[in-house]
Protein backbone atom coordinates (compact mmCIF):
# COMPACT_ATOMS: atom_id res chain seq x y z
CA UNK A 1 0.00 0.00 0.00
CA UNK A 2 1.03 3.49 -1.36
CA UNK A 3 2.12 6.46 1.69
CA UNK A 4 0.06 8.67 -0.48
CA UNK A 5 -2.82 6.53 0.04
CA UNK A 6 -1.99 5.65 4.15
CA UNK A 7 -1.91 10.04 4.37
CA UNK A 8 -5.01 10.74 2.45
CA UNK A 9 -6.57 8.01 4.48
CA UNK A 10 -4.87 9.49 7.41
CA UNK A 11 -6.22 13.25 6.36
CA UNK A 12 -9.44 12.31 6.31
CA UNK A 13 -10.07 10.34 9.58
CA UNK A 14 -8.49 13.66 11.43
CA UNK A 15 -11.23 15.74 9.57
CA UNK A 16 -14.13 13.25 10.32
CA UNK A 17 -12.45 13.48 14.01
CA UNK A 18 -12.56 16.96 14.45
CA UNK A 19 -16.17 17.59 12.57
CA UNK A 20 -17.58 15.05 14.77
CA UNK A 21 -15.82 16.49 18.09
CA UNK A 22 -14.73 12.76 18.60
CA UNK A 23 -11.75 12.47 21.18
CA UNK A 24 -8.13 11.96 18.86
CA UNK A 25 -7.98 8.73 20.23
CA UNK A 26 -5.11 6.00 19.41
CA UNK A 27 -8.62 3.52 18.51
CA UNK A 28 -10.23 6.54 16.83
CA UNK A 29 -7.53 7.83 14.52
CA UNK A 30 -6.84 3.65 13.44
CA UNK A 31 -10.67 3.25 13.38
CA UNK A 32 -11.21 5.64 10.22
CA UNK A 33 -8.46 5.53 8.32
CA UNK A 34 -9.27 1.71 8.03
CA UNK A 35 -12.72 3.19 7.17
CA UNK A 36 -11.79 5.76 4.56
CA UNK A 37 -8.98 3.02 3.38
CA UNK A 38 -11.89 1.22 2.42
CA UNK A 39 -10.24 -2.18 2.27
CA UNK A 40 -11.37 -3.34 5.74
CA UNK A 41 -15.01 -4.38 4.72
CA UNK A 42 -16.41 -6.18 8.02
CA UNK A 43 -15.23 -2.40 9.61
CA UNK A 44 -17.16 -0.49 7.01
CA UNK A 45 -20.04 -2.32 6.76
CA UNK A 46 -20.30 -2.10 11.11
CA UNK A 47 -19.53 1.40 10.96
CA UNK A 48 -22.40 2.19 8.07
CA UNK A 49 -25.00 0.03 10.10
CA UNK A 50 -24.07 1.76 13.50
CA UNK A 51 -24.73 5.49 11.44
CA UNK A 52 -27.98 3.68 10.22
CA UNK A 53 -29.19 2.87 13.77
CA UNK A 54 -28.54 6.37 14.66
CA UNK A 55 -26.06 5.22 17.61
CA UNK A 56 -23.50 7.26 19.10
CA UNK A 57 -20.01 6.38 18.85
CA UNK A 58 -19.19 6.41 22.33
CA UNK A 59 -15.77 5.29 24.33
CA UNK A 60 -17.34 1.82 24.81
CA UNK A 61 -18.45 1.53 20.95
CA UNK A 62 -14.89 2.87 19.72
CA UNK A 63 -13.05 0.27 21.85
CA UNK A 64 -15.30 -2.40 20.80
CA UNK A 65 -15.06 -1.50 17.08
CA UNK A 66 -11.02 -0.98 17.98
CA UNK A 67 -10.70 -4.56 19.61
CA UNK A 68 -13.14 -6.82 17.03
CA UNK A 69 -12.09 -5.13 13.72
CA UNK A 70 -8.70 -3.71 13.84
CA UNK A 71 -6.87 -5.37 16.26
CA UNK A 72 -8.17 -9.24 16.03
CA UNK A 73 -8.00 -8.30 12.21
CA UNK A 74 -4.37 -7.53 12.72
CA UNK A 75 -3.51 -10.43 14.74
CA UNK A 76 -4.95 -13.04 12.50
CA UNK A 77 -3.34 -11.66 9.54
CA UNK A 78 0.24 -11.39 11.54
CA UNK A 79 -0.41 -14.98 11.85
CA UNK A 80 -1.50 -15.87 8.72
CA UNK A 81 -5.24 -17.68 9.86
CA UNK A 82 -6.89 -17.18 7.16
CA UNK A 83 -4.03 -18.17 4.51
CA UNK A 84 -3.64 -21.22 6.77
CA UNK A 85 -7.13 -22.24 6.87
CA UNK A 86 -7.86 -21.31 3.22
CA UNK A 87 -4.97 -23.60 1.99
CA UNK A 88 -6.36 -26.50 4.24
CA UNK A 89 -10.09 -26.05 2.68
CA UNK A 90 -8.09 -26.30 -0.97
CA UNK A 91 -5.88 -29.20 -0.24
CA UNK A 92 -9.00 -31.11 1.41
CA UNK A 93 -10.98 -30.55 -1.79
CA UNK A 94 -8.36 -31.33 -4.02
CA UNK A 95 -8.07 -35.14 -2.80
CA UNK A 96 -12.05 -35.59 -2.86
CA UNK A 97 -12.11 -34.57 -6.60
CA UNK A 98 -9.11 -36.86 -7.09
CA UNK A 99 -11.11 -39.89 -5.38
CA UNK A 100 -14.25 -38.82 -7.89
CA UNK A 101 -12.53 -38.30 -10.76
CA UNK A 102 -10.85 -41.93 -9.90
CA UNK A 103 -14.26 -43.43 -9.52
CA UNK A 104 -15.68 -41.98 -12.77
CA UNK A 105 -12.89 -43.44 -14.19
CA UNK A 106 -13.95 -47.07 -13.43
CA UNK A 107 -17.31 -46.76 -14.43
CA UNK A 108 -16.61 -45.79 -18.01
CA UNK A 109 -13.84 -48.36 -18.06
CA UNK A 110 -16.81 -50.96 -16.86
CA UNK A 111 -19.08 -49.51 -19.29
CA UNK A 112 -16.02 -49.42 -22.40
CA UNK A 113 -15.85 -53.56 -20.86
CA UNK A 114 -19.78 -54.23 -21.99
CA UNK A 115 -18.65 -53.32 -25.36
CA UNK A 116 -15.78 -55.29 -25.42
CA UNK A 117 -17.01 -58.77 -24.64
CA UNK A 118 -18.86 -58.81 -27.97
CA UNK A 119 -15.67 -58.04 -29.79
CA UNK A 120 -13.17 -59.88 -27.75
CA UNK A 121 -12.56 -63.58 -26.64
CA UNK A 122 -13.09 -64.41 -22.97
CA UNK A 123 -8.96 -64.84 -23.24
CA UNK A 124 -8.45 -61.01 -24.11
CA UNK A 125 -11.05 -59.97 -22.18
CA UNK A 126 -9.50 -60.77 -18.99
CA UNK A 127 -6.63 -59.83 -19.82
CA UNK A 128 -7.41 -56.15 -20.61
CA UNK A 129 -10.17 -56.51 -16.71
CA UNK A 130 -6.37 -57.14 -15.62
CA UNK A 131 -4.59 -54.60 -16.96
CA UNK A 132 -7.49 -51.81 -15.80
CA UNK A 133 -7.31 -53.66 -11.95
CA UNK A 134 -3.54 -52.89 -12.06
CA UNK A 135 -3.74 -49.77 -12.97
CA UNK A 136 -6.99 -48.74 -10.51
CA UNK A 137 -4.93 -50.76 -7.86
CA UNK A 138 -1.73 -48.22 -8.80
CA UNK A 139 -3.86 -45.47 -8.66
CA UNK A 140 -5.30 -46.11 -5.55
CA UNK A 141 -2.35 -46.51 -3.89
CA UNK A 142 -1.51 -42.83 -5.25
CA UNK A 143 -4.82 -41.61 -3.87
CA UNK A 144 -3.98 -43.55 -0.46
CA UNK A 145 -0.69 -42.13 0.24
CA UNK A 146 -2.21 -38.55 -0.89
CA UNK A 147 -4.93 -38.95 1.72
CA UNK A 148 -2.34 -39.50 4.13
CA UNK A 149 -0.05 -37.46 3.36
CA UNK A 150 -3.47 -34.99 3.36
CA UNK A 151 -4.35 -35.96 6.86
CA UNK A 152 -0.92 -35.13 8.51
CA UNK A 153 -0.42 -31.81 7.13
CA UNK A 154 -4.25 -31.10 7.69
CA UNK A 155 -3.47 -32.12 11.07
CA UNK A 156 -0.50 -30.43 11.44
CA UNK A 157 -2.58 -27.21 9.95
CA UNK A 158 -4.95 -27.73 12.62
CA UNK A 159 -1.99 -27.73 15.50
CA UNK A 160 -1.35 -24.73 13.99
CA UNK A 161 -4.68 -22.89 13.69
CA UNK A 162 -4.92 -23.63 17.67
CA UNK A 163 -1.89 -22.52 18.58
CA UNK A 164 -2.51 -19.24 16.48
CA UNK A 165 -5.82 -19.15 18.24
CA UNK A 166 -4.53 -19.32 21.54
CA UNK A 167 -1.92 -17.03 20.72
CA UNK A 168 -4.60 -14.58 20.17
CA UNK A 169 -6.26 -15.18 22.69
CA UNK A 170 -3.37 -14.70 25.07
CA UNK A 171 -3.13 -11.53 23.00
CA UNK A 172 -6.58 -10.73 23.76
CA UNK A 173 -6.41 -11.36 27.39
CA UNK A 174 -3.40 -9.44 27.59
CA UNK A 175 -5.33 -6.35 26.50
CA UNK A 176 -7.59 -6.54 28.95
CA UNK A 177 -4.94 -7.28 32.52
CA UNK A 178 -5.82 -5.57 35.47
CA UNK A 179 -2.69 -4.24 36.57
CA UNK A 180 -3.01 -4.45 40.03
CA UNK A 181 -4.02 -8.54 40.04
CA UNK A 182 -2.98 -9.84 36.72
CA UNK A 183 -6.39 -11.69 35.83
CA UNK A 184 -8.20 -10.21 32.95
CA UNK A 185 -10.40 -6.76 34.14
CA UNK A 186 -14.18 -6.10 34.27
CA UNK A 187 -14.34 -5.26 30.73
CA UNK A 188 -12.93 -8.65 29.58
CA UNK A 189 -15.73 -10.13 31.80
CA UNK A 190 -18.16 -8.07 29.80
CA UNK A 191 -16.59 -9.27 26.41
CA UNK A 192 -16.92 -13.17 27.90
CA UNK A 193 -20.19 -12.79 28.88
CA UNK A 194 -21.74 -11.42 26.27
CA UNK A 195 -20.36 -13.90 23.91
CA UNK A 196 -21.56 -16.71 25.94
CA UNK A 197 -25.33 -15.33 25.76
CA UNK A 198 -24.70 -15.16 22.15
CA UNK A 199 -24.97 -18.56 21.93
CA UNK A 200 -27.87 -18.93 24.08
CA UNK A 201 -29.95 -17.95 20.57
CA UNK A 202 -28.67 -21.32 19.59
CA UNK A 203 -29.77 -23.61 22.64
CA UNK A 204 -26.23 -23.90 24.16
CA UNK A 205 -26.76 -21.97 27.48
CA UNK A 206 -30.47 -22.63 29.36
CA UNK A 207 -29.40 -22.12 33.12
CA UNK A 208 -25.98 -21.81 34.54
CA UNK A 209 -24.63 -19.57 37.21
CA UNK A 210 -21.28 -18.49 37.95
CA UNK A 211 -19.74 -16.72 41.17
CA UNK A 212 -19.01 -13.36 42.18
CA UNK A 213 -16.80 -12.52 45.34
CA UNK A 214 -17.08 -9.09 47.06
CA UNK A 215 -14.59 -7.89 49.59
CA UNK A 216 -17.40 -6.02 52.02
CA UNK A 217 -14.84 -4.05 54.26
CA UNK A 218 -12.11 -2.81 51.62
CA UNK A 219 -13.83 0.95 51.71
CA UNK A 220 -13.32 0.69 55.14
CA UNK A 221 -9.65 -0.63 55.07
CA UNK A 222 -8.61 2.21 52.03
CA UNK A 223 -10.45 4.75 54.70
CA UNK A 224 -9.42 4.19 58.12
CA UNK A 225 -5.82 3.22 56.98
CA UNK A 226 -4.73 3.42 53.25
CA UNK A 227 -4.93 2.63 49.73
CA UNK A 228 -2.07 0.72 50.54
CA UNK A 229 -3.55 -1.93 52.46
CA UNK A 230 -6.77 -2.06 50.96
CA UNK A 231 -4.20 -3.17 47.84
CA UNK A 232 -3.17 -5.66 49.65
CA UNK A 233 -6.41 -7.14 50.96
CA UNK A 234 -6.87 -7.41 46.76
CA UNK A 235 -3.82 -9.12 45.73
CA UNK A 236 -3.95 -11.27 49.21
CA UNK A 237 -8.14 -12.39 48.16
CA UNK A 238 -6.79 -12.56 44.55
CA UNK A 239 -3.77 -15.50 45.42
CA UNK A 240 -6.46 -17.74 47.64
CA UNK A 241 -8.98 -17.72 44.38
CA UNK A 242 -6.37 -18.36 42.29
CA UNK A 243 -4.84 -21.07 44.56
CA UNK A 244 -8.45 -22.48 44.45
CA UNK A 245 -8.96 -22.48 41.04
CA UNK A 246 -5.88 -24.83 40.48
CA UNK A 247 -8.31 -27.78 40.72
CA UNK A 248 -10.73 -26.13 38.50
CA UNK A 249 -9.46 -26.91 34.93
CA UNK A 250 -11.15 -24.21 32.68
CA UNK A 251 -12.68 -22.09 35.23
CA UNK A 252 -11.41 -18.55 35.23
CA UNK A 253 -10.98 -15.67 37.31
CA UNK A 254 -11.74 -11.71 36.38
CA UNK A 255 -11.99 -8.78 38.13
CA UNK A 256 -15.32 -7.00 38.62
CA UNK A 257 -15.36 -3.28 39.87
CA UNK A 258 -13.33 -2.16 42.82
CA UNK A 259 -14.04 -4.66 45.39
CA UNK A 260 -15.64 -7.75 43.15
CA UNK A 261 -14.28 -10.75 41.37
CA UNK A 262 -16.24 -12.62 39.00
CA UNK A 263 -15.11 -16.50 38.63
CA UNK A 264 -16.78 -18.24 35.32
CA UNK A 265 -17.07 -22.20 35.38
CA UNK A 266 -16.81 -24.27 32.34
CA UNK A 267 -20.14 -24.66 31.03
CA UNK A 268 -20.11 -28.34 32.11
CA UNK A 269 -19.91 -27.60 35.15
CA UNK A 270 -21.95 -29.69 38.43
CA UNK A 271 -23.65 -26.76 40.50
CA UNK A 272 -22.59 -28.86 43.17
CA UNK A 273 -19.35 -27.79 42.65
CA UNK A 274 -20.12 -24.16 42.92
CA UNK A 275 -20.81 -24.63 46.32
CA UNK A 276 -17.51 -26.54 47.64
CA UNK A 277 -15.38 -24.46 45.47
CA UNK A 278 -16.71 -20.93 47.34
CA UNK A 279 -17.20 -22.57 50.83
CA UNK A 280 -12.90 -23.65 50.24
CA UNK A 281 -12.08 -19.99 49.10
CA UNK A 282 -13.69 -18.88 52.14
CA UNK A 283 -12.40 -20.59 54.77
CA UNK A 284 -9.13 -20.26 52.71
CA UNK A 285 -9.59 -16.30 53.39
CA UNK A 286 -10.31 -16.56 57.21
CA UNK A 287 -7.16 -18.21 58.14
CA UNK A 288 -5.63 -15.45 56.73
CA UNK A 289 -4.61 -12.37 58.89
CA UNK A 290 -3.64 -8.82 57.95
CA UNK A 291 -0.70 -6.95 59.83
CA UNK A 292 0.39 -3.05 59.44
CA UNK A 293 4.11 -3.33 58.84
CA UNK A 294 4.10 0.25 60.57
CA UNK A 295 2.63 -0.48 63.63
CA UNK A 296 2.26 -4.57 63.49
CA UNK A 297 -1.07 -4.04 64.23
CA UNK A 298 -2.94 -7.01 63.58
CA UNK A 299 -6.43 -6.72 61.67
CA UNK A 300 -9.51 -8.76 62.07
CA UNK A 301 -9.79 -11.66 59.22
CA UNK A 302 -10.91 -10.22 55.85
CA UNK A 303 -14.68 -10.64 55.38
CA UNK A 304 -15.60 -11.90 51.59
CA UNK A 305 -19.14 -12.46 50.05
CA UNK A 306 -20.28 -14.96 47.70
CA UNK A 307 -22.98 -14.30 44.75
CA UNK A 308 -24.54 -16.99 42.76
CA UNK A 309 -25.31 -15.35 39.84
CA UNK A 310 -28.22 -17.19 37.14
CA UNK A 311 -27.87 -16.36 33.65
CA UNK A 312 -30.95 -17.74 31.78
CA UNK A 313 -31.66 -18.28 27.75
CA UNK A 314 -32.30 -14.96 26.05
CA UNK A 315 -30.76 -12.90 29.14
CA UNK A 316 -28.22 -9.47 27.81
CA UNK A 317 -25.51 -8.49 29.32
CA UNK A 318 -27.37 -5.13 30.67
CA UNK A 319 -29.62 -7.80 32.58
CA UNK A 320 -27.00 -9.89 33.75
CA UNK A 321 -24.61 -6.50 35.26
CA UNK A 322 -28.01 -5.36 37.12
CA UNK A 323 -28.18 -8.98 38.65
CA UNK A 324 -24.50 -8.52 40.06
CA UNK A 325 -25.39 -5.03 41.25
CA UNK A 326 -28.35 -5.64 43.43
CA UNK A 327 -26.95 -8.84 44.86
CA UNK A 328 -23.84 -6.45 45.87
CA UNK A 329 -26.34 -4.35 47.25
CA UNK A 330 -27.83 -6.48 49.46
CA UNK A 331 -24.26 -7.17 50.62
CA UNK A 332 -24.09 -3.58 51.40
CA UNK A 333 -26.96 -2.73 52.86
CA UNK A 334 -27.06 -6.16 54.85
CA UNK A 335 -26.51 -5.97 58.55
CA UNK A 336 -24.72 -9.41 58.82
CA UNK A 337 -20.82 -8.74 58.87
CA UNK A 338 -19.21 -11.79 58.30
CA UNK A 339 -18.56 -13.86 55.42
CA UNK A 340 -22.10 -14.68 53.68
CA UNK A 341 -23.22 -16.42 50.36
CA UNK A 342 -25.91 -15.21 48.36
CA UNK A 343 -27.85 -17.22 45.82
CA UNK A 344 -29.67 -14.85 43.55
CA UNK A 345 -31.68 -17.86 42.30
CA UNK A 346 -33.11 -18.49 45.44
CA UNK A 347 -33.46 -15.44 46.76
CA UNK A 348 -31.70 -17.04 50.14
CA UNK A 349 -29.10 -15.97 52.78
CA UNK A 350 -26.39 -18.65 53.83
Amino acid sequence: MSKSKLMIAANKALEYITSQKLACTTANLSIWQNYFLGENKALISRIRSIQKSGQDFTEQVTNTLYEEYILRQHMRQKMGLDEVALSMIERSEALQNHIQLFCQKLAEKQKNLQGMKRDLSMAEVKEVINLILRQALQEMDEIEQEAQETILWLDKGMDNLQQARNLALEFEMNVHRDFLTGVPDQQYFRKQMEDLLNKSFSGLVHHRKFVVFYISQLDHYNETYSWLLGDSVIRQVTRVIQEQLAQYSGWQVMRYGGAGFVVMPTPSTQMSSLGIFIQSVIRSIENKSLVIKSTQQKLKQIDLCALLVPYEVYDTLDEVETKIKQGIERFKTSAVTHSMVLDLSEEAVA
